[in-house]
């Protein structure tokens, strides 16, 4: 049995991943098209402003949670094809942080 997860594991794993992210924001997120590009950004395509508002609102507490299940370093929100609103998680910022020793 191999230990090395296959590209259809990876998409799996992602899945339940931002299944899990939607759970922290139950009014939101699973309304809204998620995804995740090779940049390691979490894109989110909120169909109302009002999701949009909402999520800003609470946007310190998708940092946290979107680098803890998702492992992204950002977040960029869109409305209406527009992006409304980017930024770093706490994983982009603890990485270009880190001390060397």
């Amino acid at each position: 049995m191999s230990l090395e997860f296959t590209p259809s594991d990876r998409l799996i794993l992602e899945k339940l991943r931002l299944e899990r992210l939607c759970t922290f924001f139950p009014e939101t997120l699973p309304l809204c098209a998620i995804q995740i590009d090779r940049h390691n950004t979490l894109t989110l395509y909120c169909p109302e402003p009002w999701m949009v508002d909402q999520l800003l609102n609470e946007i310190e507490a998708l940092q946290w949670y979107a680098w803890i299940t998702v492992g992204v370093y950002r977040i960029a929100v869109y409305y209406a094809d527009e992006e409304i609103y980017t930024t770093a998680t706490y994983g982009l910022f603890n990485q270009s942080h880190q001390i060397i020793g």
